[in-house]
């Protein structure tokens, strides 16, 4: 564990509600016919969003469960590598795919972490996302 990233396992009713909002994500493993998320548009990165009233159901229900607060998310695909920007720094992430890959740099030092189904990260550092996941970024409010 490092003092900017600390991985915890979920809930077990926090678990099922995350393999929930993975099912809703179009093309996802365990893609449900019905309540899908609704694809938005992508951002100018490239990455692609999703929202829609069910999924901000199920993401309360998620960060209630979590005893978050009322804190705002992001839903979030990379086909790339990407860094995320953590102007709070504070951010919870919840992967929605297998073996999400944080990396970090701090005093020219690089940090690696995997970050599994059934885990979440709260992170006070701007994470470099591996190419192929998708996130719940849970944030504080501005």
């Amino acid at each position: 564990m490092n003092e900017n990233t600390t991985i915890l396992p979920l809930t077990q009713n926090g678990e099922r509600i995350r393999c929930e909002i993975k099912s809703m994500i179009p093309g996802g493993p365990g893609e449900s016919r019905q309540g899908k998320a609704e694809r938005l548009a992508p951002d100018i990165k490239g990455a692609i969003m999703y929202g829609g009233d069910e999924l901000a159901t199920k993401v309360s229900e998620l960060i209630k469960e979590m005893k978050i607060g009322k804190w705002p998310w992001t839903l979030a695909q990379f086909p790339k590598t990407k860094e995320i920007v953590n102007d709070s720094f504070q951010m919870y992430l919840i992967p929605l795919s297998a073996n999400l890959e944080l990396s970090w740099k701090i005093d020219e030092v690089d940090f690696r972490r995997v970050l599994e189904e059934g885990q979440y990260a709260f992170v006070k550092i701007n994470p470099t996302i591996s190419a192929g996941a998708s996130v719940l970024f849970i944030t504080p409010p501005v």
